[in-house]
C-alpha cells in the first residue's frame, strides 16, 4: 500500500509540476507575444523617425534656400540703395546747375537790357555828334 500511496503522491507531484510547467509555458508564450508586439512598435517608431528625419532634412534644405534668397535680396537692396544715393546726388547737382543757369539767364537778361539802353544812348550820342559835325562843317 505504501507503494500505492507513493504512486499517488508522485502522481500528484507530477500533476502539480505539469500544471506549473503549463502555466510557465503560457507565461512564456505571453512574453513572446509581448516581445513581438514591442518589436513591431519599435519598427514603426524607427520608420516614423526616418520619415521625420527626411522631413527635417527637407525643411533644412528649404531654410537654406530661403537664407540664400534673403542674402541675394539684401545684396540687391544694398545695390539699389547705392544707385538711389547716386541718383539723388545727380539730382542735387542738376538742381544746383539749374539754379546757376537761372541766375545766368537773369544776368543775361539784365545785360541785354543794359546793352539796349547803352545802344539807345550811343545812338543818341551819334546823332548829337552828327549834329555837331554838321555845325562844325557849316562854320567858316
Amino acid at each position: 500500500m505504501s507503494c500505492l500511496v507513493l504512486l499517488v503522491v508522485i502522481g500528484g507531484l507530477v500533476a502539480n509540476y505539469t500544471s506549473a510547467l503549463k502555466a510557465k509555458d503560457a507565461q512564456l508564450t505571453s512574453a513572446q507575444n509581448q516581445i513581438g508586439t514591442l518589436k513591431s512598435q519599435n519598427a514603426n517608431l524607427q520608420s516614423q523617425a526616418l520619415s521625420e528625419n527626411s522631413t527635417i532634412n527637407s525643411d533644412n534644405s528649404t531654410i537654406n534656400s530661403m537664407k540664400t534668397e534673403i542674402s541675394t535680396l539684401q545684396a540687391q537692396v544694398a545695390s539699389d540703395n547705392s544707385t538711389l544715393t547716386q541718383l539723388l546726388n545727380q539730382i542735387s547737382f542738376t538742381q544746383s546747375g539749374l539754379t546757376a543757369d537761372s541766375s545766368l539767364t537773369s544776368n543775361i537778361a539784365s545785360l541785354k537790357n543794359q546793352i539796349a539802353s547803352d545802344d539807345t544812348e550811343i545812338n543818341t550820342l551819334n546823332i548829337e555828334i552828327s549834329d555837331l559835325q554838321n555845325q562844325l562843317s557849316s562854320l567858316p
